[in-house]
């Protein structure tokens, strides 16, 4: 076991190693230089020297390595380039919301698209089946992006339902929950309706293939060979029939 968790934790070390080494190695074959995006009409050729150095930018390759993956690897991400702010003090801020964001639309996805998809392998051929499908084939094939502009267009600015964006204007306090989860709330109704439809549908998709293979296995049909009812091995039993089985 010691051996087996040694060598999981030496894979993942690797591994982050590669991917702050395939980071680092992009950043620098893209063409252009962060400096080119500071630089000023008023700036000499002075102060852009300067700005250089002060970025480290004027290092040899393998010493900006270096410097770089020390610095990362104690959490000092550096400064971001366009708010002029570090980068942890940003991630400090955002990290919560996303957090937030991705476990709702997360249990959005498999409560949602579980019931969705069982739903259409059960009634599979019926109408109410066939619509299903074709919804959840429908909105999975658009893409995000795609669907969270036109959202956005009708629930922003034709409607004005919602707010475009934002985290909430309200900061958190114990007088004003209330009030601070209604502005919340509402602000994560429009993203969140975005990665649960998208999501949702994925879901409903793939439990709906699953069903249908499940319900074909030898021993559904040897069941219902026997005399088990059919609403028995589709998840339709009636209430009453599941309590007495308890």
């Amino acid at each position: 076991m010691l051996i087996y968790l040694a060598r999981r934790i030496l894979v993942a070390l690797v591994l982050l190693w590669g991917v702050l080494t395939l980071t680092f190695a992009l950043v620098h074959i893209v063409p252009g230089d962060p400096v080119d995006l500071m630089v000023q009409p008023d700036m000499s050729a002075e102060d852009v020297a300067h700005l250089r150095s002060s970025l480290g930018l004027d290092r040899p390759l393998l010493d900006q390595y270096g410097h770089w993956l020390v610095s990362t690897l104690r959490g000092d991400l550096g400064i971001s380039l366009q708010q002029q702010r570090p980068v942890a003090e940003i991630l400090r801020e955002t990290i919560p919301m996303t957090l937030r964001l991705s476990i709702l639309a997360l249990l959005l996805h498999y409560s949602v698209g579980t019931v969705l998809g069982v739903f259409a392998a059960t009634r599979r051929g019926s109408q109410r089946g066939r619509a299903v499908d074709v919804i959840s084939l429908a909105i999975y094939s658009i893409p995000t992006f795609w669907l969270g502009l036109m959202l956005q267009l009708l629930f922003c600015y034709q409607l004005r339902w919602l707010p475009s964006a934002g985290a909430g204007e309200l900061a958190f306090s114990w007088s004003q929950a209330g009030a601070w989860l209604a502005d919340t709330s509402r602000h994560m109704v429009l993203p969140l309706l975005v990665l649960g439809l998208s999501g949702t549908a994925g879901v409903a998709r793939f439990m709906r293939g699953s069903m249908l293979e499940t319900l074909h296995e030898d021993f559904v049909r040897t069941a219902r060979s026997k005399g088990l009812p059919p609403e028995w091995c589709s998840g339709n039993m009636p209430f009453g029939m599941r309590r007495s089985l308890w």
